[in-house]
């Protein structure tokens, strides 16, 4: 149902289609069910309900099977009523757009008022679903969406789905979305699901969000979910997320929830702010991304960014940036001048910056000139100012420089002002330059240090830390405590050369504490040079304490 049945090659100006008027149909849309051709929408306003079961849009229910190159465009218009589909593909502009070769979609100046509820997937507040199309071009600016959009799975404020696409070019400069967003699983503040698309480019750029984000599983104040694309650069700059984002289970991110199985990715965040606190029932929460799992050759890039809500977790692998980095071979990660002011709570596998770092092959990590001033708190192991664990990596390589750590760090076990724990990686290096942690660092249990709490089982590492200072006070309940580090053991052909450090900040444990190093222990080919430093600190124990190592021993004692 629709004023018109079907339009092709149309121009539509200056219409009002009034409150009196109701549109229903199996598919519907105010002005038309579907477009056959290019269409131009310019001035129009729709004041009427729509409803429909499947392919239901404000204005437009469907466009598909367009093989000729075609524009359908939308200016200076405004949806201001509810839309309704019992089934699939629900948009506040248009439901459905499928299979269309050479197309063009524009959205500029316009707004969608009316709520916008599907009782299936795919459900957006100005598209439902785009699917299937080849060399295409979208572009949604200076638009926005201001009322609640709600549906099952892949729903987004913007658009809910974009799936199976070649060659896909999308533009959302200068948008707002000011609505709530409500689904189980794959929902995001602008789009719920992006899923088996080929050559495909996002830009986001000077927009934002205000609604409150809710879903189950892969929630995002931008981007719900992120799968199995191939070939995609995304580029977020100058954009800000200002609402809450909650997810009842995992993978909960302020910008992104999850982004998995993706080959030949890059992504740029950058002069990004995330204001809304983050909050994940379950595992994979952070302050811009959830959870990175299973992508190969991806470039990630974070620059002049900054998180300011605060990021809790029920469970483990919790971040003020990212929560979890799981089997990502031939990943690169910068993160530059950015900023992390949100306090970060969970159980265990807790970073003020990242979470966890695991299973990665081939991997480059490298933080610059950047700051955590949040309070980094986990009811478990495995806590750090800046990432929480380091594991069962291989050919991994991590740079930090000039940052520095202000937030305080609190677990139970394996806790550092920068890593919880380093362990069981293969042909590791380690790089620590010009930086500083201030923050008190405090344990109930063991192995605890100013800059790591523990480095063990590690095959092939060499760490080489420069020019740092520990100013934050060192407090265990246990022992294994260290100015910098808490407890190495276990490690084959390891290389540690300290150079330039001071450690200002007091060492206080049972037993077993230095003013650098707490333990040493059951190292293979272990090579330690410390060169050019101070420990300041007082060293408080009542056994094995020693200005700089607490203990040394070769082997278990008989």
């Amino acid at each position: 149902a629709g004023l018109f049945c079907s339009l092709k090659n149309a121009t539509v100006e200056n219409l009002v289609i009034d409150l009196s008027c109701s549109f229903t149909g199996y598919s519907a849309g105010a002005l038309s069910v579907s477009v056959d051709g290019s269409l131009t929408v310019k001035h129009t306003t729709n004041n009427a309900d729509v409803s429909g079961i499947w392919k239901v849009g404000g204005f437009i229910g469907c466009v598909e099977d367009m093989g000729q190159e075609t524009m359908v465009s939308f200016e200076d218009c405004v949806n201001n009523d509810s839309v309704t589909g019992s089934g699939y593909d629900v948009g506040g502009f248009v439901g459905y757009i499928l299979n269309n070769t050479s197309m063009t979609v524009t959205i500029s100046n316009s707004m969608n008022k009316g709520n916008v509820t599907g009782s299936a997937d795919s459900i957006g507040g100005l598209v439902g679903f785009i699917g299937y199309n080849k060399y295409m071009t979208i572009a949604v600016s200076n638009s926005s969406s201001h009322n609640r959009v709600t549906g099952k799975h892949s729903v987004g404020g913007f658009i809910g789905s974009i799936y199976r696409n070649t060659n896909i070019n999308i533009t959302i400069p200068n948008c707002i979305n000011d609505g709530d967003v409500a689904g189980n699983w794959y929902v995001g503040g602008l789009t719920g699901c992006i899923q088996n698309n080929t050559g495909m480019t996002i830009t986001i750029s000077n927009s934002s969000g205000n609604g409150i984000i809710t879903g189950s599983h892969s929630v995002g104040g931008f981007v719900g979910f992120i799968w199995n694309n191939t070939i995609m650069t995304i580029t977020t700059s100058s954009s800000i997320n200002d609402g809450s984002v909650t997810a009842s289970g995992n993978d909960v991110g302020g910008f992104v929830g999850q982004i998995k199985s993706n080959t030949n990715m890059n992504i740029n965040i950058s002069n990004s702010v995330n204001n809304g606190n983050v909050t994940g029932s379950e595992n994979c929460t952070g302050g811009f991304v959830g959870r990175f799992g299973k992508n190969t050759q991806m470039a990630v890039i974070i620059f002049n960014s900054t998180n300011n809500g605060i990021v809790v977790g029920g469970g483990q692998y919790i971040g003020g940036f990212i929560g979890c980095i799981f089997d990502n071979p031939n990943m690169t990660m910068t993160i530059s001048d950015s900023v992390n002011n949100g306090s970060v709570y969970g159980k265990q596998e807790i970073g003020g910056v990242v979470g966890v770092i695991s299973d990665s092959t081939d991997m480059a990590v490298t933080i610059v000139n950047s700051t955590n001033n949040g309070f980094a708190n986990g009811s478990g192991n495995y806590v750090g100012g800046f990432i929480g664990y380091i594991d069962a990596s291989n050919n991994i390589s991590m740079m930090i420089s000039n940052s520095t750590n202000n937030g305080n760090t609190t677990g139970s076990d394996e806790v550092g002002g920068f890593v919880g724990h380093f362990f069981k990686n293969t042909n590791e290096s380690v790089t620590i330059s010009n930086s500083t942690n201030n923050g008190d660092i405090t344990c109930s249990g063991q192995f605890i240090g100013g800059f790591v709490g523990r480095i063990s089982g590690n095959t092939v590492m060499v760490m080489t830390i420069s020019q740092f200072t520990n100013k934050g006070n060192i407090t265990t309940g246990s022992y294994d405590a260290g100015g910098f580090v808490g407890y190495i053991r276990d490690n084959t052909n390891l290389v540690m050369a300290f150079s330039h450090l001071i450690n200002d900040g007091n060492v206080t444990g049972t037993a077993t504490a230095g003013g650098f190093v707490g333990f040493i222990w059951n190292n293979t080919n272990m090579t330690t040079t410390i060169s050019n430093s101070i420990n300041n600190g007082n060293i408080t124990g009542s056994w094995n304490v020693g200005g700089f190592v607490g203990r040394i021993l070769s082997s278990y004692p008989n």
